[in-house]
């Protein structure tokens, strides 16, 4: 124990108080140590159930992946010293798991030794301390009881002291002055000299029995101090001491060396932890793709030899080269062209994708669950989805778009590749493939230069829409006095002219398709036999009606199709009553199955024939045909393509149709038309047919409306002009695309 400071001075009315404040002291001392070893052996018991189940888990984890898996022993490659010197995924993963199971292990150890080594000893040194605490409490209570009757009697001594020698001064003081006034003989008028002596000797008597007093209490209590003192300085050099080296026993002892094994034991965890993930991470940056494709394929030969197909000669034919007859140079000159414009063909669509896929990889992020959310509602057709045009589909999330045009890179690169090889045999044979490659390459630069030409097309149809819509609007407004059912707007008409059709009728009404009907034009529904359609409205024309589908989608379908439930039969009078009134322009003849707006022998050009099992495309250059199955082709033909593999092989050739012949096509002279494409088409043939039909039918036009017209031309040089010559569409005298093929509506025999 440390040796107490020098013992300051103290009044021992207070030496209670201090007695009180060490005892109290002491209590907390003890009280605090004894929950400390509590903590420990509490924290040391729970620690080791915590670390007893994290390393049965953690070895029964190891064990387990080490069981599942089997792990060969890497390839000895000893062709190359670097790859000696690499690490196989498998190598570390293996070591990891060992390690893991190793740790495992360690810590299960670490576990036992919190409990054996920390918590159950702590338990008897608790008991022994308590035990101890209170001996050691009860000893020290008796020690400061005795030092207090000590200093008790001290306190008696000084107030004896402190009596006495007040009255010994008193005494004294009064001697004093009775010995000055008998020296100085002050006697008075009632005193006399002999009485002044007499009462100094009795003041002297009474000093002198008093001094003797106050000299025996002041020696008693001088003892009484050495006593005290010397009481006080045993109790707090000797014993205080030795009762709290008593109290405090082997704690800090015992302290000392749990610490210790705590310490230890986690120091042994994770040093072999950082030890031997140290030598995995080492054996991490080891890990290399060529060193394991190396050691894949040497454990797998298969890979390393390339397959090679060689010429298998028949019956001992010799000829292993192309032969360039003169029967054979036709299919090998066509069999070159067509490989020159798969080559041209592929190198135009990698051009493209490549272009997209930068621009889609420059795309702010977009919130997946949005693309979720459309793929959960579109209707799954797979055969639209096989046709669709997926990199520019915007229902797809870019991700996905982005996918597509790799894909769609790779096959055209693969495409090219096997033209080219192509295309080098026939070179080596004598075979002028240079020239085909170039003519490919200028038609393709040709059709590219067309299709900025369309879509510059496509606005100026949208202008011209525009302004013949202005037009229309200032005619019906100058024809107002010769019809009041006819209105300024062309969806008014229609609802007063389908007004007339069937008055009386409410919708909607239930109907089944009696027939198949392909649709012709994109306001048009087409539809299956059976189908069950909802009637909503009449339709644009006699005869037509507006129908909603199982998908939802609406359009006009012929009316004399449908078996439609709860309608009553009608005589044909019935229509007879509406052919005189203002808007017979507007109408169609009773019976007839065409729309509105076109006469019968005038059906317009509609790329939009049964999509969902057709294909459109338009004729890159000329083509004559070599036999009866085969079509002749012009440059600029729109075909409806039928069937891609006629034969039931990828051939190179297309079955498809053109103004009601079918026949065999080529597929390399051939480019699909996309919707945006085929919807150009149509506006332009229907724009070109607007200008060529005769106004016989039309209303006065109003002068306003040539007002307009020069107005527009003269005020806005940018406002095409559409004419016509000898069926090309031109605008602005330039004649930009040719006007596709007519493809007539199928009559109802071949619907039926």
């Amino acid at each position: 124990m440390q040796t107490p400071q020098k013992l300051k001075s103290q009044k021992p009315s207070n030496i209670t108080k201090i007695h009180s404040e060490q005892l109290s002291k002491l209590k907390q001392k003890h009280h605090h140590e004894y929950d400390l070893l509590e903590d420990i052996r509490s924290f040391s018991k729970q620690r080791s159930i915590i670390e007893k189940e994290y390393a049965q888990a953690l070895t029964k984890l190891a064990h387990g992946y080490l069981q599942k898996s089997k792990f060969p022993p890497p390839p000895d490659i000893k062709e190359n010293p670097e790859f000696r010197k690499g690490r196989t995924i498998s190598q570390v993963w293996k070591t990891v798991l060992e390690v893991t199971e190793a740790v495992g292990k360690t810590r299960q150890q670490a576990a036992e030794s919190y409990l054996n080594q920390v918590s159950e000893p702590i338990k008897p040194i608790k008991t022994a301390k308590a035990h101890t605490a209170k001996k050691v409490l009860d000893q020290l209570a008796t020690l400061q009881k005795e030092l207090q009757g000590t200093v008790g009697e001290l306190s008696k001594s000084h107030k004896s002291y402190s009596d006495e020698e007040h009255l010994a001064h008193d005494a004294r003081t009064k001697y004093e002055e009775a010995n000055r006034k008998v020296q100085k003989r002050s006697t008075g008028l009632f005193t006399s000299m002999a009485q002044l002596q007499q009462k100094s000797a009795k003041l002297n008597a009474r000093r002198e029995t008093c001094d003797q007093k106050a000299n025996i209490v002041r020696n008693d209590y001088i003892l009484n101090i050495a006593a005290s003192n010397a009481h006080q300085k045993r109790y707090f050099y000797v014993e205080l001491p030795q009762l709290m080296q008593e109290l405090d026993g082997e704690v800090y002892d015992k302290a000392r060396e749990f610490m210790t094994i705590i310490s230890m034991s986690e120091l042994e965890c994770c040093g072999l932890t950082q030890e031997c993930f140290t030598k995995i991470m080492a054996d991490s940056c080891m890990i290399s793709r060529d060193f394991n494709l190396n050691c894949f394929l040497h454990e797998n030969p298969t890979y390393q030899e390339s397959i090679v197909y060689p010429f298998d000669a028949q019956d001992g034919d010799k000829i292993t080269h192309i032969v360039t007859e003169q029967t054979s140079l036709y299919d090998l000159e066509k069999d070159g062209k067509n490989a020159a414009l798969l080559v041209a063909q592929s190198d135009r669509t990698i051009r493209e994708q490549e272009q997209l896929l930068e621009q889609l990889k420059h795309l702010p992020p977009v919130d997946p669950k949005k693309f979720d959310h459309k793929k959960s509602e579109k209707k799954k057709d797979k055969k639209k989805e096989e046709r669709e045009d997926k990199e520019n589909d915007e229902d797809l999330d870019p991700e996905t778009r982005m996918d597509y045009c790799r894909n769609n890179i790779r096959k055209a690169q693969t495409n090219k590749l096997k033209a080219e090889a192509k295309l080098e045999l026939l070179r080596d044979a004598g075979i002028s493939v240079d020239d085909y490659i170039a003519k490919a390459q200028a038609d393709i630069e040709s059709a590219e230069r067309e299709a900025r030409e369309r879509a510059a097309a496509a606005e100026t149809v949208s202008r011209l829409n525009s302004v013949r819509s202005d037009k229309e609007s200032i005619c019906e407004d100058s024809t107002a006095s010769y019809t009041e059912d006819c209105t300024t707007d062309y969806s008014n008409a229609r609802a007063s002219v389908s007004s007339q059709f069937h008055p009386g009728r409410s919708y909607p009404l239930t109907a089944v398709a009696l027939y198949n009907f392909a649709a012709s034009t994109p306001d048009e529904l087409s539809m299956q036999q059976g189908e069950t359609l909802e009637i909503t409205a009449d339709g644009d024309g006699e005869g037509w009606v507006k129908a909603r589908n199982y998908e939802n989608k609406i359009g006009f379908v012929p009316e004399n199709h449908l078996d439609i439930h709860g309608q009553e039969p009608q005589s044909a009078s019935s229509y007879d009553n509406t052919s005189g009134s203002h808007c017979d322009d507007y109408s169609s003849p009773p019976g007839s199955a065409t729309r509105q707006g076109y006469a019968a022998d005038e059906t317009p050009y509609s790329p939009y024939v049964d999509q969902d099992s057709n294909t459109w495309a338009r004729v890159l250059y000329d083509y004559e045909a070599v036999s009866s199955e085969e079509l002749t082709l012009k440059e600029g033909d729109i075909v409806q393509i039928t069937s891609k593999q006629p034969r039931g092989l990828e051939d190179g050739w297309w079955l498809g149709v053109i103004n009601d012949r079918s026949g065999m096509v080529p597929s390399m002279i051939m480019a699909e038309l996309s919707s945006d494409e085929l919807l150009v088409y149509a506006e332009v043939s229907m724009a070109s047919k607007l200008e060529r039909q005769p106004s016989n039918d039309m209303p006065p036009v109003h002068s306003a409306y040539e007002n307009l017209e020069s107005e527009s031309t003269e005020e806005n040089p940018m406002l095409p002009e559409v004419s016509d010559d000898s069926g090309v569409a031109t605008t602005n005298g330039l004649s930009n695309l040719e006007s596709p093929s007519v493809v007539n509506e199928p009559t109802q025999a071949d619907l039926r």
